[in-house]
Formats: structure tokens, C-alpha cells, sequence
């Protein structure tokens, strides 16, 4: 892996590189708050909570919990020093499979497992 490549990766994103969809920018708005443990170990990979490659989201259900059941980010480099993990009960593995990146660099993809916020209705 390298750290430093992700993290410049992440640094040149722009806000408008992330899914603009009202369930991806509410994850967005509300994950680092949500998911402090989650958020320090990207950053410690690189990469930015704030900044998913991809997310899937299923519509809230009826206690108004909206499940994402898949979050993906990049990394930049080899995947061979990267160990799947478990943070807070999410576990952290390389991805199966995830759109095309049109990244040239060598990089690979992460997924966490689902997890799921609390939606508050004048935020959503």
C-alpha cells in the first residue's frame, strides 16, 4: 500500500466526486461523527470517510434506520501488505468486485461491511 499516494488521491477529490444521491451525501455528512473508529482507521490507510469510491444504500427502513450495505474506497498501490480487518464490529476486506475506477496507477479497493445511521428527517 501507500499511504501517501491514497492520501493525495483523496486530497485532490472534489466534493462532486462523490455520488451526489441524497442517501450518499447524507453518509457523507453524517459518517465521521457516526463512525469515529471507522473514520481515524482510513485515515490511517489514507483515505477519507467523507470520500467513498462507492456506496449502496437501501431505503430507511420503518424504525428510520438507512443501511448502506457496502462502502468502498481506494487505495493506492499493492494490496499485498493490506489485512482484512474488523473495526467496531464492520469488517474492513478488499472488495470482490466494485465499478470500474479509470485509475491508471496501481490501486485496489476496500469494502466495509454494512452498517447503518439513524435518519433525522430535517437532515435527510
Amino acid at each position: 500500500m501507500d499511504i501517501e499516494k491514497t492520501r493525495t488521491y483523496y486530497q485532490n477529490l472534489k466534493e462532486e466526486d462523490v455520488c451526489q444521491c441524497r442517501d450518499c451525501q447524507y453518509f457523507v455528512r453524517h459518517a465521521k461523527a457516526a463512525f469515529p473508529a471507522l473514520a481515524e482507521y482510513l485515515a490511517s490507510l489514507g483515505a477519507d470517510i467523507e470520500k467513498p469510491f462507492e456506496l449502496m444504500p437501501l431505503c430507511p427502513d420503518e424504525n428510520g434506520q438507512l443501511l448502506y450495505i457496502g462502502e468502498q474506497y481506494v487505495l493506492m498501490g499493492s494490496s499485498e501488505d493490506f489485512v482484512n480487518t474488523e473495526i467496531g464490529g464492520l469488517e474492513i476486506r478488499i472488495a470482490d468486485s466494485h465499478p470500474i475506477t479509470d485509475i491508471s496507477e496501481e490501486h485496489f479497493v476496500i469494502e466495509v461491511s454494512s452498517l447503518s445511521l439513524k435518519v433525522i428527517p430535517d437532515e435527510y
